[in-house]
């Protein structure tokens, strides 16, 4: 996926713009019992999602026979839609160990005796998840746009039999 594509993507606007909101209504510390509790969700959340997401992303990959693929791949289809897949894919990896690292950073913390901890690592966290979120809602829609490229194919592999 080109760097172009990704800064024009709605997905990424969106969570920085909702990143910045949490910013500026966030105060600089927060404390770490709630830092616990979020990465806890955002880690069970992104775990359920990138195993599933895993899981769609094999099935698109072996599902098409070689004549589809080579239809899709015709315009460059194919390498984008298995492009998205594969950069959302690891945006969700790498935005689930974010979440993994928060929890054991907010756990740690607590045991010592913490109490706070600065804003900016949860923020940068939460802009990983969201933008990862929203990737996959991207992503769905790649996947519809998958599915009526089978339809246009069938459609012209019937329009020569």
């Amino acid at each position: 996926m080109k760097v172009k594509n990704i800064l024009i993507a709605w997905d990424i606007w969106a969570a920085l713009i909702i990143t910045v909101v949490l910013r500026l209504l966030s105060p600089c510390y927060l404390p770490l019992g709630i830092v616990k509790v979020l990465s806890a969700v955002a880690t069970s959340i992104l775990s359920i999602i990138f195993s599933v997401y895993f899981a769609a992303l094999a099935i698109i990959i072996t599902s098409g026979d070689n004549k589809f693929v080579l239809f899709l791949e015709e315009e460059g289809h194919y390498t984008a839609i298995v492009g998205t897949y594969k950069f959302t894919l690891i945006l969700l990896f790498v935005s689930l160990v974010t979440a993994i690292f928060m929890f054991g950073l907010a756990t740690i913390a607590i045991d010592r005796h913490y109490v706070l901890i600065n804003a900016w690592p949860v923020l940068l966290s939460a802009l990983l998840f969201l933008y990862s979120i929203f990737a996959v809602g991207n992503s769905a829609i790649e996947a519809i746009t998958y599915s009526k490229f089978r339809v246009d194919f069938l459609n012209i592999t019937r329009e020569r039999n």
